[in-house]
């Protein structure tokens, strides 16, 4: 090998030297700020537990074919990752966070291969909870026990084969809809209620034929020791008329009792009564402020079990359900008016 080759050599294996250090130089770099931005996403989810108070940043299962999953934003309050926009009342999956992080076997059975005999190779339900660190905790829930107040389970931290209370699969149970965070109506009062109309029902077929309404309006005396508030429609007093009264009493109580379909279809919308309402009510009140507002119910038909009736707030599209118990008064005023 002649001088020039040796050479040659030489400095080409100082190249792939310093190339090779340069490189280790690049990979420590990408190393050192991968392991900074997981440091800082652990860091982030740990804050979101903390907020939350929650054990886990998200948890997942699938309970009577159901799928459900559940994840913490940014600002630690639980969504529906199905509808993010979806009002989700997260008392539910707080409770089902710490009923999962306090779990604790009541009774453990030898490991079994078997698993059909607990119903656990088809479970009749499945969950995984992910901690802020990222590590995955999950619970196979078979069949009931034969008091049938406990189930048999499968703990992905354990091998053998537990007995754990019913309360978990129960609140798997529950349904994203009846997690909906209910609207409230305004705190009225006679004394804050100006006009209360009620619209009986219109008739598709004859859409020029006004629907029969019941417009009443209140008049408020004031004194110093006195504040009494008289109804009045179509120039008659109506204050002592028992269906007023009722129906006063019931507009002050008004609530919702649950969430019926929170984007419902076309379909749905008629089959709940919709495209021909039973009948809407509207409320003109002031306000603390002394602002005027309102508020406005449209009333479909009865629900199947014949315990309340589907409504729609406002211009919201989801559909609800009322008890009859507070609609009952209104609901005859609108459609045969006051006698």
């Amino acid at each position: 090998m002649s001088w020039f080759e040796r050479k040659l050599i030489t400095v080409l294996s100082m190249i792939l030297g310093l190339l090779c250090v340069a490189l280790l130089l690049v990979l420590s770099v990408r190393y050192r700020a991968a392991q900074s931005e997981a440091n800082q996403e652990y860091i982030v989810e740990v804050e979101k537990a903390e907020t939350a108070r929650s054990a886990f940043t998200s948890i997942s299962y699938r309970c009577d074919k159901i799928q459900k999953s559940f994840s913490l934003d940014e600002t630690g309050k639980w969504y529906w990752i199905s509808d993010p926009a979806f009002p989700l009342n997260s008392e539910t999956i707080s409770t089902i966070s710490t009923l999962v992080e306090n779990l604790t076997p009541q009774q453990t059975l030898p490991p079994t291969e078997d698993l059909s005999g607990y119903e656990l190779d088809d479970p009749a339900a499945y969950l995984s909870a992910v901690k802020p660190d990222g590590t995955e905790f999950c619970i196979t829930i078979g069949k009931a026990t034969t008091d049938g107040n406990s189930r048999y389970a499968l703990l992905s931290d354990r091998d053998d084969l537990c007995v754990i209370s019913d309360t978990l699969y129960n609140m798997l149970k529950i349904s994203v809809y009846d997690m909906y965070t209910l609207p409230t109506f305004p705190a009225i009062t006679e004394e804050t209620v100006q006009t209360v109309i009620l619209q009986g029902k219109s008739d598709p077929s004859n859409p020029d034929v006004i629907p029969r309404s019941t417009f009443l309006s209140a008049l408020h005396s004031t004194s110093e020791t006195d504040s009494t508030t008289f109804w009045h429609f179509m120039n008659r007093d109506v204050t002592n008329s028992p269906a007023v009264q009722a129906l006063t009493e019931d507009i002050m109580a008004l609530e919702v009792a649950k969430c019926v379909d929170y984007h419902p279809s076309a379909g749905a919308l008629s089959l709940c009564g919709f495209d021909a309402p039973f009948a809407t009510l509207t409320v003109h009140y002031t306000t603390s402020s002394g602002a005027d507002d309102n508020y406005s119910i449209t009333f479909g038909n009865r629900e199947p079990g014949g315990s309340g009736r589907y409504v729609q707030i406002g211009t919201e599209e989801t559909i609800f359900l009322m008890e009859n118990d507070l609609l009952d008064p209104m609901m005859s005023i609108a459609q045969n008016g006051l006698s």
